[in-house]
């Protein structure tokens, strides 16, 4: 399996605001979400399972 991303691979949503934010990173096969204010606990997805989780948010 896959170590999480290296700080600087990691994205700030755009929609995030001044108060929280969501950043994202990939490594090519899964796809890995933070809190930008709880850095430890780190989300990892699929593509498929990514691709599914932003239609149904939509």
């Amino acid at each position: 399996m896959a170590g999480t991303p290296q700080p600087g691979n990691w994205r700030t949503s755009t929609y995030s605001g001044a108060d929280g934010c969501v950043e994202v990173a990939h490594d090519g096969h899964l796809v890995y979400v933070r809190d930008s204010k709880s850095r430890t606990a780190t989300l990892r997805f699929g593509h498929p399972q990514w691709t599914r989780l932003l239609r149904s948010l939509k």
